[in-house]
């Protein structure tokens, strides 16, 4: 896979199988022993699926339970791609695969995905409207819509907004509104990060801007939203940038990762290395002022205990002509100091 950044991990529901999705969108079954058990085909085989586009790269990829009950096909797995294909398949362990459907949400692509379990939900994020850019307290504002699941054709159903929400902010939206979406600041903006709560009744983004909401579940009413610059400490650096850095790249301070560290703390990693532990309502952080820091764009993972987090960290070393010995011997030190900070992810 030339693309390994855009692959996905999923585990079965009693976690017997593992399912890798490649970035042309094949996903491939394993057992705890490793061995392949069975292959699904990317969407596309011709010659031009070859020349590898992010459309078919899968946004998500969830395990649920087969929705007509079958004692034949125990689990449905859920694919949908960046394009705004969804592809549902039936799955067994003993029999394979069969598709059961594919469903087409939006023509402008996803840009995230996640299922809520608690509430059988798909909550897609997606480009929103250009008249529709100006509403940031609205999940219509930033392109998100929950749906719900059905047995039958068409298979889904958008829950929200609910036609009652479109008819309301259809009717208070006049000229005004048309002409402000053409200079509005979150025109571009899109969630491409989401996390639910342990409890799964809150929901975490993360926008391209820098911006960071909470929205209620099921419903999808804000809960909490603060711009980049709103966000406490947000501009920390680690020691070892330099004034011109810290004044040049503001993207660095951006979050890249969300999760949970329970029902009203959230855990954000940022561009720069920053993980901090924050407390819901303000977004203060609880392990101090400054940040906890690892190497490169940082990557969440809770753990079952709710007792810490895992953080996935990158180091990147660019190697220098010159071999003389106190450069070995000074490249040795950092080495095994790298070595020792990349085996503690485990944070609490």
């Amino acid at each position: 896979d030339n693309c390994q950044q855009w692959r996905r991990l999923c585990w079965s529901p009693n976690c017997s199988m593992l399912a890798l999705g490649f970035s042309n969108g094949a996903v491939n079954f394993y057992d705890l022993f490793g061995s392949n058990l069975f292959n699904i085909p990317p969407p596309s085989t011709t010659k031009e699926s070859q020349i590898w586009t992010p459309e078919h790269s899968l946004a998500g990829m969830f395990f649920i339970s087969a929705r007509d009950n079958s004692k034949k096909w125990p689990y449905e797995l859920i694919l949908v791609d960046y394009g705004g294909t969804l592809r549902s398949y039936y799955i067994s362990p003993s029999e394979g695969f069969q598709e059961f459907h594919r469903f087409r949400f939006s023509k402008g692509g996803v840009s995230a995905v996640c299922w809520d379990a608690v509430h059988s939900l798909l909550v897609v994020s997606s480009s929103p409207e250009p008249t529709h850019v100006d509403l940031k307290k609205e999940p219509l504002g930033w392109g998100i819509s929950a749906w719900r699941l059905l047995n039958e054709q068409p298979f889904y159903r958008l829950a929200v907004p609910s036609p009652e929400d479109l008819a309301r902010v259809e009717a208070r939206k006049g000229f005004v509104s048309w002409v402000s979406s053409f200079y509005s600041s979150t025109t571009f903006s899109v969630v491409f990060k989401m996390a639910l709560s342990p409890d799964g009744q809150l929901l975490a983004c993360l926008h391209t801007c820098g911006t960071i909401s909470v929205w209620l579940m099921p419903s999808l009413r804000l809960h909490g939203l603060w711009s980049l610059k709103e966000q406490p400490n947000f501009d920390i650096q680690p020691d070892n940038t330099n004034k011109k850095t810290r004044a040049n790249q503001l993207e660095d301070l951006y979050p890249v990762d969300i999760s949970w560290w329970a029902e009203q703390k959230v855990i954000i990693a940022r561009r720069n290395g920053a993980v901090s532990v924050c407390e819901l309502n303000d977004l203060r952080n609880m392990l101090g002022e400054t940040p906890e820091f690892v190497h490169g764009e940082p990557r969440l993972s809770p753990v079952c205990t709710q007792k810490g987090i895992l953080v996935l960290e990158c180091e990147i070393d660019h190697s220098q002509d010159g071999n003389s010995s106190s450069e070995e011997e000074e490249s040795l030190i950092n080495k095994s100091s790298a070595l020792v900070q990349t085996t503690v992810y485990l944070i609490t």
